[in-house]
């Protein structure tokens, strides 16, 4: 009779095992899910943050930039472009440009 008895309490603690385990995974599974919606719904917060100024700011610093400056550039921040590059080192090779103060006096 112990014996049975012994072997029913096994057999209710594995029950109780497995139903155990069984919530364990859909506990996991829902805190993996709510991680991934977390990591894209951060991403998207950040993508947000870190581009609205450049999209509200750009229009007021193009406007602010080529006044202040006198020239309008379309470069990035004021930055000569790669074909004003181009021009200045054409005229410096052509001997438009000096390299140093000396030569001139």
């Amino acid at each position: 009779m112990d014996l049975e008895q012994r072997i029913a309490q096994l057999e209710t603690k594995l029950e109780d095992l497995s139903e155990t385990a069984e919530e364990n995974n859909e506990l996991l599974r829902s805190i993996r899910t709510t991680l991934r919606w977390s990591f894209w719904g951060r991403l998207l917060i950040w993508v947000i943050v870190l581009a609205l100024p450049f999209i509200v700011l750009g229009p007021l610093l193009r406007a602010v930039v080529p006044g202040i400056s006198g020239t309008e550039s379309k470069s990035v921040f004021g930055l000569p472009s790669s074909q004003e590059v181009r021009a200045l080192m054409d005229a410096y090779k052509s001997g438009g440009g000096t390299s140093s103060g000396a030569s001139s006096q």
